[in-house]
């Protein structure tokens, strides 16, 4: 169930702040238009899989090609949950927490791979933390 929150949560974010999003995006031309996005939680990838993400971490991990312009066609991004994500959501109390972690690292992941990584992070990542304050309530 948590899996299906958080990637509902990303999508809904996708949709919702998609005018802020295409101004991070507001480039002469952006090489990709689309990829593949898998959402799941650590308890279940499979052990072979399991291996290439860290023993233990906080929020979520992000897989990142090597080279996101080579590998565009055939290698999916995943992100991968801890297992105890949903204890780590709150609302209303007018701090971020997992949810904005969540988003954040895969906004910064989709529009680093929407633009085959030819994006500054240290300009992007502020850029990102713009928008996601705005999901703060």
């Amino acid at each position: 169930m948590d899996t299906f929150i958080a990637a509902a949560l990303v999508s809904l974010f996708f949709k919702g702040f998609e005018k802020s999003i295409a101004e991070i995006l507001s480039v002469p031309a952006i090489p990709r238009r689309e990829l593949d996005l898998y959402v799941g939680n650590i308890d279940s990838t499979p052990s072979d899989i399991r291996s290439y993400f860290p023993v233990s971490f906080d929020t979520c991990v992000v897989a990142r090609p090597s080279h996101p312009a080579a590998d565009s066609e055939h290698i999916p991004t995943f992100v991968v949950c801890s297992s105890d994500l949903a204890k780590k959501w709150k609302v209303g109390t007018g701090s971020g927490s997992a949810v904005q972690v969540l988003i954040g690292k895969v906004l910064i992941e989709v529009v680093y791979q929407l633009l085959n990584g030819e994006v500054d992070l240290d300009v992007l990542e502020p850029k990102v933390v713009e928008i996601v304050k705005e999901t703060i309530s």
